[in-house]
């Protein structure tokens, strides 16, 4: 992606997957571009595909809760084990979230969208 407004990148508790998470976010907050380089395993390369297809044109303080109610579904299929590697992405994104808020609101608490 050229030139996203905010990146992160998160590394897996329990295995060496890691995801790279790169955005694009409007004046208005919201996302525009998502890119995603994922180092690891199927599992998040699956959840993560699944994240960025989400999230496109939601607002930066609907993301999460966006992109976990669409992968809900797939908890209970997925061993322990892996689950934090579903994570990944919402690991990642809430790293954005926090520069973003840092960015918009010059370090001060976001009071409209909630806590950071």
């Amino acid at each position: 992606m050229k030139d996203p407004t905010h990146q992160a990148m998160v590394r897996s508790e329990t295995c060496s997957d890691i995801v790279k998470l790169m955005v694009s976010i409007d004046g208005e907050g919201i996302v525009r571009y998502v890119k995603a380089q994922v180092f690891g395993r199927g599992y998040a390369i699956a959840a993560t595909s699944l994240f960025t297809e989400s999230v496109i044109h939601e607002t930066v303080s609907n993301v999460l809760d966006t992109a976990v109610n669409k992968s809900e579904p797939l908890f209970p299929l997925v061993s322990e084990a892996h689950k934090s590697c579903l994570r990944l992405s919402h690991r990642a994104f809430s790293k954005i979230l926090h520069a973003y808020h840092k960015t918009t609101t010059g370090g001060q608490k976001d009071r409209t969208n909630g806590p950071s």
